[in-house]
């Protein structure tokens, strides 16, 4: 695969929703569109909105621009960023989203799986939610392209695994394909071949594939939707006097980290056997640092971009 462009959103501590575009996430290599190789604070990469931090999570399954905001009371707004390839702060509906859904407190985590395109029905893009007990809920958002509250599975989705709150951390790639991290770094793989129209029918669900260790070194870990088995690594902060961004703290997820501290590294991985979950990297040993000392600021990825 070449020729592609990660985007990455990052929410400042004032709820500014910064930008940036690591062209180099076929190969690894440390090209970006917005960001220096070294970062120097949150106000880095561009500008594309504000308003953000009145959010608890915020995602985007690489689906042209798509961007899903979950309220602490558990409403779902929906925004579009049409600028999401280059970062200019284009937006549909961009003041506020459009209201597509409630009730998501009800998980503990909330992730895309992708956008489901069969043709001669209609698109969808699919989430998932885990509850407190680790069970897996799936839903399709239909109304994705525009904005509109239409659902399959909309009224508390359909029940597709448990066991899920084994992992602290859950992501996919898109395609059926989703990871779970373990307490102790060890990584699973999935595949839910029902993840088109939500059945219950999966390739290694008894407990996944095992296809890796190590990752508990990472505060934070996703992959490129539809790209070729891409992972990125935010090492866990350190503490530093080089570089503060501001006083007080905010929430990485779950995890308070006080303002004063970094990510040590912004690490690539190319897991090759994204598909069958066979055990082959690139970069497998300990990545491939492709932005240093990016600080503690919330951090999700959007689109992969055609460059």
């Amino acid at each position: 695969m070449s020729g592609f462009g990660q985007v990455f959103y990052w929410i400042k501590p004032d709820g500014g929703l910064q930008w940036a575009r690591h062209d180099g996430t076929s190969d690894g290599t440390t090209v970006w569109t917005g960001v220096g190789s070294e970062w120097t604070g949150p106000d880095d990469g561009i500008n594309v909105g504000s308003g953000w931090g009145a959010y608890r999570s915020v995602f985007c399954g690489g689906a042209q621009g798509i961007i899903y905001a979950i309220t602490p009371g558990g409403d779902m707004h929906w925004y579009s960023h049409d600028g999401f390839k280059d970062g200019t702060a284009t937006w549909t509906a961009g003041n506020g989203g459009r209201l597509v859904g409630s009730g998501w407190n009800a998980y503990t985590q909330v992730f895309a799986g992708g956008r489901r395109a069969v043709a001669g029905q209609p698109n969808g893009f699919v989430i998932y939610g885990i509850t407190p007990e680790g069970e897996l809920d799936w839903y399709r958002h239909d109304g994705w392209t525009d904005g509109s509250p239409a659902w399959t599975a909309g009224e508390g989705g359909r029940r597709v695994g448990s066991g899920w709150g084994a992992y602290p951390r859950v992501f996919s790639v898109g395609r059926g394909i989703i990871y779970g991290i373990t307490a102790d770094g060890d990584m699973d793989w999935y595949r839910h071949d029902g993840w088109t129209d939500g059945s219950p029918t999966w390739t290694a669900g008894e407990g996944g594939r095992r296809v890796g260790s190590g990752w508990n070194a990472y505060s934070r870990v996703f992959g490129s939707y539809d790209a070729s088995g891409q992972i990125y690594g935010f090492e866990k902060p350190v503490a530093t006097s080089a570089r503060t961004v501001g006083d007080g703290g905010m929430t990485f997820g779950d995890d308070p980290f006080p303002h004063g501290t970094i990510f040590d590294d912004v690490d690539w991985y190319r897991h090759d056997g994204w598909q069958a979950g066979e055990p082959t990297w690139t970069a497998g040993d300990g990545g491939k640092v492709v932005l240093c000392c990016l600080s503690n600021v919330p951090v999700f990825p959007g689109s992969l971009v055609a460059l």
